[in-house]
């Protein structure tokens, strides 16, 4: 069969304010003597051999969407909400003499599990997860559309004629745009660009130039030099070695200038999910950095015991100063927030009743928006 997807591409982008459409599990609809001029569409017309159930390769929900072919290009009209399989949707919105085509799509999920972009009455015919819409659209399983249909005055069409379901293949993935962070910055930052002044000159405003994002997993690729673009293209998903239920982090850092230092550093995070391009959190933009300290395993797996070390103190000398007295040898000591760089702390570790155990040094070299734990040196 040939696909007829290319040209619905575009009409994803219209929105609509007025759905436009029922749904009922009622098949009296079929012959109600008080019929209006509409598009009707019921799951039997479809479904084939898919079950309507919860079960593996079982659908539960679908996604009807009309549009009006009848001039060359054709015309969305708001979709219907998610409905169970069994139930059925009329489109009552529809010009008499009009010709209409009917796509549907599919899902393994409960109407209760999703959520139309904008809410239940947009129109929109883009799901997401009601239990989290921040992590991106979520892909149909199946994909079919029906005949054309002609309107005609006080009566309901049923598109009847459908193509049989073609399962479609979902990807899983993870989704980094570091640009989100740019506002929960503090101050926010903006992304690098130049504007032209009333007297003709160029003038550079903004902060990020560039971008890198490192995966902490060794088995994804980093995404190097991306360029802040404000509107622009998000960066490709990470797709390869993602696997369903795992999460992910993402160390990401930004420069200024083109080949110039890191300046500002953070963290992203996500948790993968089957079938889905999760969209990943980021912690916001940060100039400063942090270092820890952990006493815990200096002197061996015992090191923590009441023979060794039960108290420890740490000072750093600044800036900031800080002087942490009497930290549980179990704990870590965070020095923070600290410039770019290399940075060093003293600590005295005590045994039970306040003998001194160990003294040490610990250094860390700070990057911005990371916490760095530091290497203790005994003395």
């Amino acid at each position: 069969m040939r696909r007829t997807g290319t040209a619905f591409v575009l009409l994803a982008m219209f929105a609509f304010p007025v759905l436009g459409c029922e749904s009922t599990d009622d098949d009296s609809i079929l012959t109600d003597s008080s019929a209006v001029t509409s598009i009707f569409v019921d799951a039997s017309f479809f479904m084939g051999d898919v079950p309507c159930a919860a079960l593996p390769g079982g659908m539960q929900s679908y996604v009807a969407h009309i549009y009006d072919v009848t001039g060359q290009q054709p015309v969305a009209l708001p979709a219907s909400p998610p409905v169970s399989c069994s139930a059925s949707v009329t489109f009552r919105q529809v010009v008499v003499g009009r010709r209409y085509r009917v796509k549907i799509d599919g899902y393994a999920m409960a109407p209760a599990d999703l959520v139309p972009l904008g809410g239940h009455s947009s129109g929109s015919g883009t799901m997401l997860l009601r239990s989290n819409p921040d992590a991106g659209p979520v892909t149909p399983q199946w994909t079919t559309h029906c005949k054309d249909v002609d309107t005609v005055k006080d009566v309901r069409v049923s598109a009847t004629q459908c193509e049989p379901l073609i399962a479609e293949t979902t990807t899983t993935g993870v989704a980094v745009d570091p640009r989100i962070a740019l506002k929960s910055a503090n101050p926010s930052l903006a992304c690098k660009e130049f504007l032209i002044d009333p007297m003709g000159n160029p003038v550079e405003v903004g902060d990020v130039y560039a971008f890198d994002v490192r995966p902490d997993d060794p088995g994804l690729p980093a995404l190097l030099n991306l360029p802040c673009v404000t509107g622009g293209a998000a960066p490709s998903p990470f797709t390869q070695n993602i696997t369903p239920g795992q999460t992910y982090s993402f160390r990401v850092e930004a420069r200024s200038d083109a080949g110039g230092p890191v300046k500002w550093g953070t963290s992203c995070f996500a948790q993968a999910k089957d079938g889905l391009v999760v969209n990943a959190s980021c912690d916001p933009l940060m100039s400063d950095g942090a270092m820890d300290i952990v006493l815990s395993g200096l002197l061996g797996p015992d090191t923590c015991s009441d023979a060794k070390v039960v108290t420890y103190d740490v000072s750093y000398a600044g800036p900031p100063k800080v002087s942490v007295t009497g930290a549980e040898c179990t704990k870590s000591v965070r020095v923070s927030p600290l410039a770019p760089g290399m940075h060093t702390a003293t600590l005295i570790g005590y045994r039970k009743g306040g003998d001194v155990a160990l003294e040490a040094t610990c250094s860390a070299v700070v990057e911005p928006g990371a916490v760095t734990v530091a290497t203790c040196t005994l003395l």
